[in-house]
């Protein structure tokens, strides 16, 4: 794997990188990255799992589905048209009767572990569509200081991730559910959330 560097520098001056800082530098953004991999598939599987929830609750109940979309849902029948669509972690479920009355709800997706905020930290750098390791900021230095700094953060980012990575396995996610902007509820799956609707 090579390294994308961006760097102004004194033309007359032409300052080497020496190789273990970007040795570094790579291990240490492709640890990061698969770590966030793994708690993104995580992620992505029980959101899956809310829209093929949406889906089978509506066919057993006579509704038309159509997922024409990615990540867009809609459940149809003569009287109601409900859709669940977004992106990442915030969806919205909206539910119309054929009186053009609607209401929506958000529902947002979060890990049942706070610890997991460390995942969604921007160290930086990534890994591009070459398979490289680039940084998304300007890098300007006349010396080493500058990527010995960097390598530091990355590093202490990378044991707080690993710290936490243990817990991937085992993790589950919760949605929160909400109208109107206020909480109306924490809900374990989409089941769950119709149940808090029809309370409300």
């Amino acid at each position: 794997m090579d390294i994308d560097i961006y760097k102004h520098m004194n033309k007359s001056i032409n300052y080497e990188i020496p190789i273990n800082h970007l040795n570094s530098i790579v291990q240490l953004v492709s640890t990061n990255e698969q770590l966030s991999n793994y708690f993104n598939s995580k992620q992505k599987s029980f959101i899956d799992n809310i829209f093929y929830d949406f889906s089978m609750i509506f066919r057993k109940n006579r509704f038309c589905i159509n997922s024409e979309y990615d990540r867009n849902i809609v459940a149809k029948n003569n009287k109601y048209t409900i859709k669940l669509f977004g992106e990442s972690r915030e969806y919205t479920l909206s539910f119309e009767n054929d009186k053009k009355n609607l209401k929506e709800f958000i529902l947002h997706i979060n890990p049942n572990e706070s610890k997991f905020t460390v995942l969604s930290k921007d160290c930086g750098w990534y890994i591009n569509s070459n398979g490289n390791v680039s940084s998304c900021k300007e890098i300007e230095y006349s010396d080493c200081e500058f990527l010995k700094e960097e390598i530091g953060k990355l590093r202490a980012l990378k044991y707080e991730k690993i710290d936490a990575a243990k817990y991937i396995e085992n993790l589950d996610f919760n949605i929160s559910l909400f109208k109107n902007k206020t909480l109306v509820g924490e809900c374990e799956n989409l089941k769950d959330v119709f149940d808090k609707i029809t309370k409300l």
